[in-house]
C-alpha cells in the first residue's frame, strides 16, 4: 500500500467516523409533504446553540443533540403558522407571531395534533409541546407551541417568549422539517459514493502515468 493510498484511506476513515457518530433523524411526523422531526429530540438547547448549526434556519453538516442536521430546515414563525393551521382546520394564525384560543372546551386541534403522533415536551395540568423557531425578535427567541389544558381547551400559538434560564429550556425543544424526497440517500451512503469516485480517479491517474 503506497503513501497516497494510506492517506486517502485515513481521510475516508476520519470522515466516516464523523458521520457514524451523528445519528440520522428517523423519529418524525409527516404533514402535507413535509417530514418534521419530533420536537422533544432537541429539548434543553438554547436558541444560540441551534443557530450555530442552523444559521438563518438553514442547517449545515453539524449535529444537535447528537443528530445529523444536514438537509434539515429550522422552522420560521410562518412555517409554524402553516403547520398549526393544518390542525386547526382554517387560517387562524399568521402572518407573524400569532395566538389562537377557541371559545369553549374545544380540543379538536390538539386532539388531531397529538393523534398524528406528535409527542409532548412537558405536562402541567395538560399536555403541551413547545419548540424554538429560527425567528429572533428584540432579544427574545420566538417559540411555536401547542397546548391542551383543561378549559377552555386548545391553546396554539407562535408568539414571543424569552427562553432565558436552563430550567425553562428543559421543556422546550425545536421545530425542524425537510422535504420528504430529500431523504433518499443517507450521509454514509453519499460518503461511500464519494469514496468510490475518488478511488476511480486515483486508478485512472495511475493508469495514465503507466501508459
Amino acid at each position: 500500500m503506497n503513501r497516497i493510498t494510506r492517506r486517502f484511506l485515513a481521510v475516508v476513515t476520519f470522515v466516516w467516523a464523523g458521520y457514524a457518530s451523528a445519528v440520522p433523524i428517523t423519529d418524525t411526523v409527516t404533514v402535507e409533504g413535509l417530514e418534521w422531526a419530533q420536537v422533544d429530540l432537541f429539548k434543553g438547547l438554547s436558541w444560540s446553540s441551534i443557530n450555530v448549526v442552523c444559521p438563518a434556519g438553514v442547517c449545515g453538516s453539524g449535529t444537535l443533540s447528537g443528530y445529523d442536521m444536514a438537509g434539515w430546515s429550522w422552522a420560521t414563525v410562518d412555517d409554524m403558522n402553516k403547520l398549526f393551521n393544518h390542525y386547526i382546520g382554517f387560517e387562524a394564525l399568521g402572518p407573524g407571531p400569532s395566538f389562537w384560543w377557541p371559545p369553549g372546551s374545544d380540543f379538536t386541534a390538539s386532539t388531531a395534533f397529538f393523534g398524528d403522533g406528535w409527542r409532548q415536551t412537558g405536562y402541567f395540568f395538560g399536555e403541551f409541546t413547545e419548540g424554538l423557531v429560527s425567528d429572533y425578535d428584540a432579544g427574545a427567541p420566538v417559540m411555536g407551541r401547542v397546548t391542551e389544558f383543561g378549559v377552555p381547551g386548545d391553546r396554539i400559538s407562535t408568539d414571543d417568549k424569552n427562553i432565558g434560564g436552563t430550567l425553562d429550556r428543559l421543556f422546550v425543544g425545536a421545530w425542524f422539517f425537510r422535504e420528504e424526497e430529500n431523504n433518499t440517500v443517507s450521509s454514509p451512503a453519499t460518503l461511500t459514493l464519494t469514496a468510490l469516485g475518488l478511488s476511480a480517479l486515483g486508478f485512472s491517474r495511475r493508469k495514465r502515468l503507466r501508459s
